[in-house]
């Protein structure tokens, strides 16, 4: 199945906010993101280390999850040092919140019901297995950097038992 097509959740629980990917949108906005937004927050970004696996590979990508700039580092990250297509799994509060994220391949989690999760999760394993790249932030919330123990939700071993032949790529900010 494509990234398109509608997911439906369990019945009388809505509907899965599915990433609606836009070449034209995410040009613009990678101007805006690479050129005003995050020149006015930070001095400089650098990403280090291999950031592809092999080609048409499918791929976990796991970030822990300190600020909300975690999503948009990602995506600048990702424009300007990966040639594979990526995804982002975000809470639906936020997605429904900033819709925009749709267009750069933001799809939602509902983590309040079982149906929302179970559809996330299927709707994440169908694009690793075309061979998409799916981002995680596996702590479920934005939690400080320093916390200890770091302690991930279910879903990244859930994704990893429906793709077990899936490359994980750990990433820390």
């Amino acid at each position: 199945m494509m990234p398109g097509e509608r997911w439906l959740r369990a019945a009388g629980e809505g509907k899965l906010i599915l990433a609606d990917k836009q070449k034209w949108f995410n040009k613009l906005f990678y101007l805006y993101n690479k050129h005003w937004l995050l020149p006015r927050f930070f001095h400089s970004i650098e990403a280090v280390g291999p950031v592809d696996a092999e080609p048409g590979a499918s791929v976990l990508y796991i970030m822990n999850h300190c600020s909300w700039w975690d999503g948009l580092l990602v995506y600048h990250a990702t424009q300007n040092c990966s040639l594979a297509d990526h995804y982002m799994m975000m809470d639906r509060e936020q997605l429904t919140h900033y819709p925009f994220f749709r267009k750069l391949g933001a799809f939602s989690i509902d983590k309040s019901s079982l149906g929302g999760i179970t559809a996330s999760l299927d709707y994440a394993s169908s694009l690793m297995r075309q061979g998409r790249a799916v981002w995680l932030f596996p702590q479920g919330a934005i939690e400080h950097q320093e916390k200890r123990p770091i302690a991930f939700q279910s879903g990244v071993g859930a994704l990893l038992c429906r793709c077990p032949q899936t490359a994980v790529i750990p990433v820390a900010r």
